[in-house]
């Protein structure tokens, strides 16, 4: 696995400290071996095992993090299709350039002549770039574990972001955990020159102005050809593993893979609960790999395998709130203990194409906005109701998972806490897309937000560890960045119809679909392909153990949530056994257990226990 270190000086002082031993600003979980930095110690910059370009304009040196491909080669990122951009295009051409690279990326670059470093994330956050403050000295990293890690680093907890993590699981975009400790948002760039400030610069989004709401024939052949490209950028050559849940989406990505290449060099990977819950879908994932010939290959998981996988999952060095993270754990250790080193997924085809209830709930909660304003202010309903914080709070999309609602946030949280609001953060999203494109309709501006938040910060940021830790790189063709943006165009009556009495989701996708998949995958009854976290978490061999470790945790000591709160969710379980229809609210309970953990391993063992607070 590639990684991406360098530092680079934030103040006067820095530059100084850049005039003596470069080894003596590292921290132990950078490279020590000093042959292997490039520096420029006047201004205060240093990359490491760096390529150099010299050309007319000077010497551009820069670094780039993408699995399976070392930073020193000639052209690592390797894009594939139409629009194929080399690193050398962006390191000639700039910015403007980096959208046009394609999979997953981190990237730094420093241009000699104009003394400017740009440190670049993928457009769908894949892969991620850290930011320690160290005071005159800020360090770059594209794992999170050895800026953590640091015996000499002060780590505290970001209240804020803690906050932000108990309601939507995640950080606020561009904060972490750990106070201090920064990353760069997907499909953004930090610009610096020594003496100046960080600027944060939008290199993507998938809002445009030439996509159609309402697909004809000819441009539902548009998103088939754009769809199977990504495909076929990522497909391996016809030798790879295959996520198959039995669903649209994965069923999708496998027989157009064996159309493609044939079936021979495919191997599909099928999860199935044991003693769970919930319904298997390994039955639907079988009926597709034969229709395919890909071979197939169903992955048992019991309770036994679900304590050992909760558990690498707790223990990720970025806490990861889907427990869904859990499944890909056990998934992606069979996959590579099989010596696949290369898997495509399905993810994405639910939120850029609209599969998600919540989708179609903050739809209807949008259209019903009253248009209060009169005619000759220019303001339409939506831009009116981020122009109202309360009302904000309440109808705007602030993504799928919710795990403290505002009336747990009231009841569960200290002051000042239960108090706090997160709609400004919303709002501040939604008044820059809005700038981009003023008529942005609402399916637009959910899409956009789930590829600016939970995509890269919920999803991504947990699964990669998982499979980057067995050497797995997975490919999501759903999120190639052409895919997400003539998806996102579409509207509601592309992605939603009603049928029998119930909304169905994904309207265009199975159109598409159905001219390659079985009539009885697109024609299925609808099914959360989830991990069984309630039966998980009631059986005493794993919830035990897990609420235990949560209560005795020192996260309580910080007194953001009432630990009372936590003994509360513990007797609506209870209940919840004995009845039925009794309320029961795992989704808090995890992420409690999920947040205890993490500060019991990276902040509150052997350090001070406090947060800072905005």
């Amino acid at each position: 696995m590639t990684v991406l270190y360098g530092l680079f000086a934030k103040t006067a002082k820095g530059r100084q400290r850049f005039q003596g031993e470069l080894q003596a600003l590292l921290p132990p979980g950078f490279p020590q071996n000093p042959e292997a930095w490039w520096a420029d110690t006047d201004a205060g910059v240093a990359l490491y095992s760096p390529r150099t370009l010299n050309d007319a304009s000077g010497s551009v040196a820069f670094a780039l993090a993408l699995s399976g491909a070392p930073s020193q080669a000639s052209n690592p990122a390797e894009p594939r299709g139409r629009h194929a951009t080399t690193l050398d295009d962006v390191c000639r051409h700039g910015l403007d350039a980096v959208g046009e690279l394609r999979g997953e990326f981190v990237f730094a670059h420093w241009d000699g002549p104009r003394r400017t470093l740009a440190l670049a994330r993928d457009h769908v956050g894949q892969r991620n770039m850290f930011i320690r403050d160290d005071g005159d000295i800020l360090l770059v990293c594209s794992e999170f574990a050895p800026l953590i890690e640091d015996p000499g680093f002060d780590r505290r907890l970001d209240a804020e972001s803690a906050f932000n993590f108990l309601c939507f699981g995640m950080p606020p975009t561009g904060r972490t955990l750990a106070a201090r400790i920064a990353c760069v948002p997907a499909a953004h760039a930090l610009v610096w020159s020594p003496g100046r400030p960080l600027f944060l610069r939008r290199y993507y989004s998938p809002i445009g102005f030439d996509d159609r709401k309402v697909a004809d024939e000819a441009w539902r052949q548009r998103i088939v050809d754009t769809l199977d490209d990504a495909i076929g950028s990522c497909e391996g050559g016809g030798q790879s593993a295959l996520l198959l849940s039995g669903g649209v989406d994965s069923s999708y990505i496998a027989m157009t893979c064996a159309a493609r290449c044939g079936a021979e060099g495919y191997e599909a990977y099928t999860v199935e609960f044991e003693d769970a819950d919930i319904e298997n879908e390994t039955a639907y994932a079988a009926l597709v790999a034969r229709t395919a010939g890909i071979r197939h290959r169903v992955v048992p998981m019991s309770i036994s395998d679900a304590g050992k996988s909760l558990d690498a999952v707790l223990g990720l060095p970025q806490p990861c709130s889907a427990w869904a993270a859990a499944t890909h754990h056990h998934l992606a250790a069979r996959i590579g203990a099989d010596g696949h080193r290369q898997v495509l997924s399905g993810l994405g085809a639910d939120e850029v194409f609209g599969g998600y209830s919540q989708y179609l709930g903050s739809y209807r909660i949008l259209r019903r906005q009253a248009d209060a304003w009169p005619q000759t202010c220019a303001i339409d309903a939506f831009d009116g109701l981020l122009l109202q914080p309360a009302p904000a709070r309440e109808k705007l999309f602030h993504g799928v998972p919710r795990f403290f609602d505002r009336a747990a946030q009231v009841a569960g949280m200290h002051r000042p806490f239960d108090r706090f609001d997160h709609a400004s953060r919303s709002v501040e999203f939604y008044r820059e897309c809005r700038r981009m494109k003023p008529d942005a309709h609402l399916f637009e501006l959910m899409v956009a937000h789930e590829c600016q938040h939970r995509i890269p910060d919920l999803l991504l940021a947990g699964f990669e560890q998982i499979t980057r830790a067995v050497g797995v790189a997975v490919h999501y063709p759903f999120l190639d960045p052409r895919v997400v943006s003539i998806a996102c165009a579409l509207g509601a009556s592309e992605r939603f119809w009603l049928s029998g009495g119930r909304w169905q989701n994904k309207k265009l996708l199975r159109r598409i679909a159905l001219d390659r998949l079985p009539v009885e995958i697109i024609a299925r009854k609808p099914v959360s392909y989830n991990a069984p976290i309630r039966r998980w978490l009631s059986d005493p061999s794993i919830g035990r153990r897990l609420i235990e470790a949560a209560r005795e945790s020192g996260f309580w000591e910080l007194r953001i949530v009432k630990r009372e709160w936590l003994e509360r969710l513990l007797a609506t379980n209870a209940e919840s056994t004995a009845h039925a229809k009794a309320d029961f609210r795992s989704e808090q309970l995890w992420i409690l257990i999920v947040i205890c953990a993490w500060y019991d391993r990276w902040i509150g063992t052997g350090h001070r226990i406090t947060a800072t607070r905005p």
